[in-house]
C-alpha cells in the first residue's frame, strides 16, 4: 500500500467534491455547532494546517474529514454569524491518499483523546489553566447570549474555537485571572462553583463595579443585611437549595438556577427594590427567560 500525502487550498467545488464521495455509513453523524465553528474560523483567517489530515482511502472515499469539507461550503455560502459568507474562500488543508479500506483500518480513525483548551494553555505557561479555560469559555458563551440550554447544559449550546478563546483570553486576560482568583477564593461561601462565581463577578462588576463589590461582600460574609435586602433573601433561598440540591449541587441545572436567583436578586439591589421572594420562571428556566443583568 502506497501512502500519499499532498497538501491542497480547497474551496467550494472541491470541497463538494470530497463530500460526494463519503460512505454515509463510515462518515460520523455531523454535529452543526462544530460546522459553524469551524467555519468561523476560516471566515475569520484563524484556520491553520496543523498536520491534521483529510483522509481518502484507496477507493477514493473519504473517510474522515466531513466536519471541515461542510465547513468550507458553509463558509462560502452561508457564512457563520458573525461572518458573512465568502464564495471564494480558500483553505488551505493537507490530505492522506490511499490509506487500506478496511473496517479494521477505518475505526482507528480520530480516537485519540482530544485536547482541551486547558491543555493548550498549560504548554503557554499558564497555571489554574481548568479554571482559566472554563471561565473563559463561560464568559465568551454568555457574550453571545448562550445563558443556558434546556436539558442543563450551560454555555454549551455554541461551540466555540481554541482561536476564539485565545483571542478572547488575549483581550481580557486580567479580568479573568481576577475572576478565577476570586471564584477559587470564595466560592464555598458564596454556594456556588469557582467558575460560575468568577463568571458573575465579572459580569456584575462591569455592570456596575462599587454595587458589585458592595454586593458579593454581603453574599460571602451576610454581615448587616436587613430583613428586607434582596442579598438577604439570596443567602437564605441558596442554603435551602444546598439541603435540596445536595449531591446534585454543582450539577450544570443546580448551579443553572443559582445564577438565575443571583441575577434576580442582583437586579433587586441595583435597583434598590426588596422582593417578597426570588421567583424561577414558570415552566422552567430556558435560554430564553434566562435574567438578564441590569
Amino acid at each position: 500500500m502506497s501512502l500519499k500525502y499532498r497538501e491542497e487550498k480547497i474551496g467550494l467545488a472541491r470541497a463538494q467534491e470530497l463530500l460526494a464521495t463519503a460512505d454515509p455509513v463510515k462518515i460520523r453523524a455531523i454535529r452543526k455547532i462544530k460546522v459553524d465553528q469551524y467555519a468561523r474560523d476560516m471566515l475569520a483567517g484563524n484556520w491553520y494546517m496543523n498536520g491534521e489530515t483529510i483522509i481518502v482511502n484507496e477507493l477514493g472515499h473519504m473517510v474522515e474529514g466531513g466536519h471541515r469539507m461542510r465547513a468550507v461550503v458553509q463558509a462560502a455560502t452561508e457564512g457563520s454569524a458573525p461572518y458573512h459568507p465568502q464564495p471564494d474562500i480558500k483553505v488551505e488543508m493537507a490530505l492522506l491518499l490511499g490509506t487500506k479500506a478496511s473496517v479494521e483500518v477505518e475505526d482507528t480513525i480520530d480516537t485519540g483523546m482530544p485536547r482541551k483548551y486547558g491543555d493548550v494553555l498549560a504548554i503557554s505557561g499558564f497555571t489554574n489553566t481548568t479554571l482559566i479555560a472554563s471561565v473563559t469559555r463561560r464568559l465568551l458563551t454568555w457574550e453571545r447570549g448562550v445563558y443556558y440550554v434546556t436539558g442543563g447544559h450551560i454555555g454549551r449550546g455554541s461551540s466555540v474555537s481554541f482561536s476564539e478563546m485565545d483571542t478572547f483570553l488575549e483581550k481580557n486576560q486580567e479580568e479573568v485571572e481576577a475572576a478565577v482568583s476570586f471564584g477559587t477564593t470564595y466560592y464555598k461561601e458564596a454556594h456556588l462553583t469557582p467558575t460560575n462565581l468568577g463568571l458573575s463577578q465579572v459580569i456584575l462588576t462591569r455592570s456596575d463595579a462599587n454595587k458589585a463589590a458592595e454586593f458579593f461582600t454581603g453574599l460571602i460574609t451576610g454581615a448587616d443585611l436587613a430583613e428586607d435586602n434582596p442579598i438577604r433573601h439570596l443567602r437564605e433561598r441558596l442554603n435551602k437549595l444546598d439541603w435540596h440540591q445536595r449531591r446534585e449541587m454543582n450539577s450544570r441545572g443546580a448551579q443553572a438556577i443559582r445564577m438565575a436567583l443571583l441575577i434576580q436578586a442582583w437586579n433587586h439591589f441595583k435597583l434598590g427594590t426588596s422582593p417578597k421572594k426570588l421567583q424561577l420562571p414558570k415552566g422552567g428556566l430556558t435560554n430564553k427567560n434566562f435574567p438578564v443583568v441590569r
